[in-house]
């Protein structure tokens, strides 16, 4: 726990994830390794998996959206896509879904690891509007398809289940921006 408390006390201390510096490099290296690590022995905690997931979310944040880098001078574009990859993974290997929302597995019915999470689905919501606003930047149908295809998909896995509220929450504060649109 204490090694997991300094990952996290070193990756909150860092002000510029973007930057294209060596030591940075490393750091961001070695809680991603600390987070494998840990979840080599603990694959079911999703409270680490939606730690890291929202670590990669921010790395894979491209110019002009919300976390992302201020400019392209001096950022790592191909860590984004890399770790947009890995986020991607996560969420099948946790929710036993992809990103289009198919299933990860067709003959798994379950699902994922950690299906229940409300936090990894609501990251989940968050990356699928990012692509949706990336694929289609001036589409408001596709883009507000999409985002309602994943939340909908959320309240099938997690809707009915614990910290529940948060996620309704969240749809009904999208529902109402939509009909006031």
């Amino acid at each position: 726990q204490a090694l997991m408390t300094e990952v996290m006390a070193c990756y909150r201390s860092i002000s510029n994830l973007h930057a294209v510096d060596a030591e940075l490099q490393l750091q961001l290296d070695w809680m991603e390794s600390c987070y494998g690590c840990l979840l080599k022995y603990f694959p079911y905690s999703s409270t680490h998996y939606t730690a890291i997931a929202e670590m990669l979310f921010r790395l894979s944040s491209q110019v002009g959206e919300p976390e992302g880098p201020p400019r392209e001078y001096g950022v790592d574009l191909g860590r984004a896509q890399h770790c947009q990859g890995k986020l991607e993974r996560i969420f099948e290997k946790t929710l036993g879904i992809q990103m289009d929302g198919s299933p990860a597995n067709p003959d798994d019915p379950i699902g994922g690891m950690c299906t229940s999470s409300v936090e990894l689905w609501l990251l989940y919501i968050q990356t699928r509007n990012r692509q949706a606003q990336r694929q289609f930047p001036n589409d408001e149908t596709n883009i507000r398809q999409w985002t309602t295809k994943a939340y909908e998909l959320a309240i099938d896995h997690a809707g009915f289940g614990y910290s529940n509220h948060l996620l309704w929450k969240h749809y009904l504060g999208y529902a109402k921006v939509q009909t006031s649109d």
